[in-house]
């Protein structure tokens, strides 16, 4: 009898286990609801959550709609695992959003679509390392916003600020703006 009882214990045991691990897993799951801009996110529990590592231009900049619709296009409506890394200074949730096997932030550097930024993560190398690659390949931004002109006559306008210089060719959609 007592062989009987151990190894029902064990087998409950081993199944409560097997649920906790499970519900640990699937815990940080959250459905993105909405797409803000190219590194911002609402997810389910309507918590605003910022890409960590990146940087994406603000809409109204050079390529801020096209890094948006990248940006949605990839997670508005899917499940995505989040680790969070911390908050930013506007008390976002700052993480790294996994969307199966893919790293979406650093998906959006490889695409060219938002800019490394400083980050202390586990992935920081290769995220980095991505953001260069798009850069040398004249990827997304780098395409659309390059800092000089095609040709000699090609009118550009210039935006500074403390730290980023946006350059806006007539090709960019908000050059009139």
């Amino acid at each position: 009898m007592p062989t009987v009882l151990l190894s029902s214990l064990f087998t409950v045991s081993l199944l409560a286990n097997i649920l906790l691990i499970y519900q640990n897993k699937t815990s940080n799951l959250h459905t993105v609801t909405e797409v803000k801009d190219g590194d911002t996110v609402v997810i389910d529990n309507n918590e605003l959550i910022r890409l960590a590592g990146i940087d994406a231009p603000e809409l109204s900049y050079c390529g801020g709609q096209e890094s948006k619709s990248f940006l949605d296009n990839l997670v508005n409506g899917q499940k995505v695992r989040l680790t969070k890394v911390g908050m930013d200074k506007y008390a976002r949730t700052l993480a790294i959003l996994t969307l199966y096997d893919l790293n979406v932030n650093q998906a959006m550097l490889t695409a060219g679509w938002a800019v490394y930024a400083t980050y202390s993560g586990p992935d920081r190398d290769k995220m980095n390392q991505a953001g260069n690659q798009a850069k040398s390949d004249a990827k997304g931004l780098f395409a659309l916003c390059r800092s000089g002109p095609d040709e000699p006559n090609c009118k550009i306008k210039g935006n500074i600020n403390r730290t980023l210089k946006s350059y806006f060719l007539p090709s960019c959609s908000n050059y009139d703006q």
